[in-house]
C-alpha cells in the first residue's frame, strides 16, 4: 500500500490540485450566472452542465487509472476522456454515484443535512465499492484486450 501511495502520490497530487481549479472555475461561472442577466443565460448554462459532467466524468476515471496503470498525466486524462466516451452505459453509473451527495443536496437540502452523517457513513463507502466494481470489470476488459494483441 505504501510503495503504491509513494509511486501514484505526485500526479495524484497534480491531477487533485486541477480538479481543485476547475471546479473553482465552474462554480465561478454558476455563481456569475446567477448573479447576471445576460442574454443567451439558459444556453450558457447548458453548456456548463456539459463541462460539468466532462469534468466529473474525466475526474472518475483518471485517479482509478493512475492507480492502476503508469502513464504520464496527459496519457491518463486523454485515456479517462477516451474511456467516458467509449464507455457510455458506465460512465453514467460513475457519473450518478460520484454525484449522488451533490443531486441530492439539491433536489432535497432540507433532508440532506438531517442525514448527512448517516450519509458520510454510508455513502462514502458505497460509493467507493460501486467505483472499484465497475471500473475493476471494465479494466479487466482492457487488460484482455490488450493481452490478446
Amino acid at each position: 500500500f505504501f510503495r503504491a501511495f509513494k509511486q501514484n502520490f505526485k500526479q495524484g497530487l497534480c491531477l487533485t490540485l486541477l480538479a481543485f481549479l476547475i471546479i473553482l472555475l465552474l462554480t465561478a461561472d454558476f455563481w456569475l450566472l446567477s448573479k447576471v442577466q445576460i442574454p443567451g443565460e439558459v444556453l450558457l448554462r447548458i453548456v456548463l452542465y456539459i463541462i460539468v459532467f466532462l469534468v466529473v466524468t474525466v475526474m472518475s476515471y483518471v485517479f482509478p487509472l493512475v492507480a492502476r496503470f503508469s502513464c504520464t498525466i496527459k496519457k491518463h486524462l486523454k485515456n479517462a476522456l477516451l474511456l467516458g466516451v467509449s464507455c457510455p452505459l458506465t460512465t453514467v453509473m460513475l457519473v450518478v454515484v460520484n454525484l449522488a451527495p451533490y443531486l441530492f443536496l439539491m433536489l432535497k437540502p432540507g433532508w440532506f443535512f438531517r442525514v448527512l452523517p448517516l450519509f458520510t457513513l454510508i455513502w462514502t463507502g458505497a460509493a467507493a465499492y460501486l467505483n472499484s466494481w465497475l471500473l475493476l470489470k471494465l479494466f479487466q476488459r482492457i487488460q484482455r484486450k490488450s493481452d490478446g494483441k
